[in-house]
């Protein structure tokens, strides 16, 4: 019956989730729902690690039935595993959490909007890193899921996977890892990495089954139903610099637009919805706005990185521009009237930056 649970839970919580999140547009206190989503990873990983994150968590399964269906499939670069990040991450997730629950306190329609505003960001950002690399990009650095190893530490009797003396090196276990976890470096002894969310698939792919649960060895991995090889696909091409600044673009300026909607237009909007839409029409405009701005700095900056685009130099102009848009932000808030002068600035820049784009778009198609 156990099984039965995990199994329809694992199929179906995302549609579920989804379902919740569409609710939550008309009735937000819907979105309440979701602190199990914040509490879950965190007790379930005093028991079993990061167990909820590859099974339960409705957000892995959605990109585990979705989003891996356009997912590159390439490696994870080692920034987005960086303890330093996580910390950032989950500090600035903390910070927004706390500030947006001081302001909504007491009205329940604008708490339940600030879990709603959580998870989409998870699905976005997630979703949109998932088209460079593989779909549980977002897992790497997840704030719930750091909290999940985090407690999984002061466990000392979790269940964990582990790896008998049997193991024959043979790779497959990596390469079907979506976490990038190899875990025949863990021979005869416990998969402790962080990153190890128990999803089962190296248990699936080992031809020696020697990977088990607590030296137990599963007859029928119930968990797991379909191949998945994170390797890249055959027709797929070198990862687009331009894709990777529309990503990190969207990443950086996200806090910002958060904040920006809840100081700018929570007094002009009188409904949920409303909030939704000048939420996502300003994340496409800023977005816009920081891949140019990012675009062209980097013309300026490649050369410090052996002359040609790269992941460290495009993370560099990043952080560059994301200071250089907040000095924006600050100066359109000492206007008159910062509301309709973000807004008038932001998309005029918008439809410029667009033209342009378009323009030498027609150009590298014609050579």
């Amino acid at each position: 019956m156990k099984n039965k649970v995990l199994v329809f839970w694992k199929k179906y919580s995302y549609l579920i989730m989804l379902s919740n999140l569409l609710i939550g547009l008309i009735h937000p206190m819907v979105a309440l729902i979701f602190t199990i989503c914040m509490m879950g990873p965190a007790v379930v990983g005093f028991f079993t690690g990061r167990f909820w994150c590859g099974s339960i968590c409705p957000i892995g399964n959605f990109f585990d039935k979705v989003t891996i269906k356009t997912s590159r499939g390439h490696k994870v670069p080692k920034i987005f595993k960086s303890t330093f990040l996580k910390i950032i991450i989950a500090i600035t997730m903390i910070i927004m959490f706390i500030y947006d629950m001081k302001s909504a306190w007491g009205n329940g329609n604008r708490v339940g909007f600030i879990y709603f505003e959580m998870i989409m960001e998870s699905i976005i950002i997630g979703t949109l890193l998932s088209l460079l690399y593989n779909h549980r990009v977002w897992c790497h650095f997840c704030p719930m899921g750091s909290m999940g190893s985090l407690m999984a530490k002061f466990s000392k009797n979790k269940k964990v996977l582990e790896v008998s003396a049997d193991c024959i090196n043979c790779g497959k276990c990596s390469d079907n890892c979506p976490m990038g976890v190899s875990p025949s470096d863990f021979k005869d002894n416990k998969i402790n990495s962080p990153d190890c969310i128990q999803c089962r698939k190296c248990v699936y792919e080992c031809p020696q089954k020697s990977i088990s649960y607590d030296r137990t060895k599963f007859k029928n991995n119930f968990l797991v139903n379909e191949k998945l090889t994170i390797k890249p696909k055959k027709n797929s091409v070198v990862v687009n610099t331009f894709e990777e600044n529309m990503v990190i673009s969207i990443i950086f300026t996200l806090p910002i637009i958060i904040l920006s909607m809840n100081m700018f237009s929570s007094h002009l909007l009188s409904t949920t919805a409303s909030l939704a839409k000048i939420a996502i029409t300003k994340l496409i405009l800023t977005s816009i706005v920081m891949l140019s701005i990012i675009d062209f700095l980097q013309l300026g900056l490649t050369s410090l990185f052996k002359g040609h685009p790269n992941r460290y130099s495009v993370i560099a102009t990043g952080i560059i521009s994301w200071y250089a848009y907040q000095v924006l932000v600050v100066y359109l808030v000492l206007t008159v009237n910062p509301a309709f002068t973000y807004n008038i600035n932001l998309s005029t820049l918008a439809i410029i930056i667009t033209c342009i784009n378009i323009i030498r778009y027609l150009k590298v198609k014609r050579n």
